[in-house]
């Protein structure tokens, strides 16, 4: 066993990493973020994976629907027929 000293030492580093943890998750929700990666992913074809982005993004900010119906990087949903862009 180490010391006291290495123990809380231990307990910090843990508690570090755990609010890391939560701040990583929290970015991960944002709309902003969410709308991002669904940009990426309709760039390189990954069309579910694009679709499932945008939805969390308009659920947390709708104004993104009206930002992806012009965005040129949705444009590979929009050509597949998503019913994101038909409401």
């Amino acid at each position: 066993l180490g010391s006291p000293e290495d123990e809380e030492g231990c307990r910090w580093l843990l508690s570090a990493a755990n609010q890391g943890c939560e701040k990583s998750a929290q970015i991960l929700e944002d709309p902003g973020v969410q709308y991002n990666i669904g940009c990426y992913a309709s760039r390189n074809g990954r069309l579910a994976t694009a679709a499932e982005h945008l939805r969390k993004a308009i659920r947390g900010n709708p104004k993104l629907l009206q930002e992806a119906e012009k965005d040129a990087d949705y444009v590979n949903l929009r050509n597949s027929g998503c019913t994101i862009f038909s409401t």
